[in-house]
């Protein structure tokens, strides 16, 4: 069986480097069993083996977590975006309409004697 070289992803290319391992590391039975029954009983080991193990997917985990990181920061946007116009509103209030300044009558007595 020839080297993996090509990286497959998933379940086939777990199955692929089983094989492989296997096929390297049982060499002495090749020669027992004969090229093609052994082939066809490291394939089915692998397939076996290969059965068992749940992986992940990350593609679909990933673009899960992005989805959920965006509608959080849409949220955020949401509210921050009203707060951000009524502060501008009111400091354009404010600056069309200014207060006056109070004036206390301790100061304007000290200031007349």
């Amino acid at each position: 069986m020839p080297d993996i070289t090509v990286a497959a992803s998933g379940k086939k290319g777990l199955r692929l480097e089983i094989q492989n391992q296997l096929n390297q590391s049982l060499t002495h039975l090749k020669e027992i069993l004969g090229e093609k029954k052994f082939s066809n009983k490291i394939k089915e080991a692998a397939r076996l083996l290969a059965k068992g193990v749940k992986l992940e997917d990350t593609s679909k985990k990933a673009a899960k977590e992005e989805k959920k990181a965006n509608s959080k920061n849409k949220a955020v946007e949401a509210a921050v975006k009203p707060v951000a116009e009524v502060k501008s509103k009111v400091k354009a209030i404010a600056d069309a309409n200014p207060m006056p300044k109070k004036v206390t009558g301790k100061s304007t007595a000290k200031s007349a004697r």
